[in-house]
C-alpha cells in the first residue's frame, strides 16, 4: 500500500461527535491511543483538518474545525488520502460532542 494512504483498519461503524459551538466535528473510527496526530493540507480553503494516528500509523479519527454542515460523504473529499475500505459509512452514528457511546460495533 503506498506510504501516502491513510488507512483506517477498522470494520466499526464511525462515530460523528458534533459541537455546533465550536463548528467542529470528530469521526472516530476506533478507540485506541493516539501515537500521533498530522494536519491535512488543503489546495483550497476550507476547514482545519488534523487525522489521529494509533501506534500502528492507522486512523483512528479525523477532526475537522471550521465546518457549518457536516456528512460522512463530505470528509471523504475533504481528505483524499484516506482509505477505509472496510467502515460502514452507511451505518454512521452522528453524536452530540461530549455524549457518551454507549456501544459501537
Amino acid at each position: 500500500m503506498n506510504k501516502n494512504v491513510l488507512l483506517v483498519n477498522s470494520s466499526s461503524i464511525p462515530v460523528v461527535e458534533i459541537d455546533t459551538a465550536a463548528s467542529s466535528a470528530y469521526v472516530r473510527f476506533k478507540r485506541d491511543a493516539v501515537a500521533k496526530t498530522i494536519a491535512i493540507d488543503s489546495p483550497r480553503p476550507g476547514p482545519l483538518i488534523t487525522v489521529d494516528l494509533n501506534p500502528k500509523k492507522e486512523v483512528i479519527g479525523v477532526e475537522l474545525v471550521g465546518v457549518k454542515e457536516f456528512n460522512i460523504r463530505r470528509l471523504l473529499m475533504l481528505v483524499p488520502r484516506l482509505s477505509a475500505p472496510r467502515v460502514k459509512f452507511a451505518e454512521t452514528h452522528y453524536v452530540r460532542a461530549g455524549t457518551p457511546v454507549l456501544c459501537e460495533a
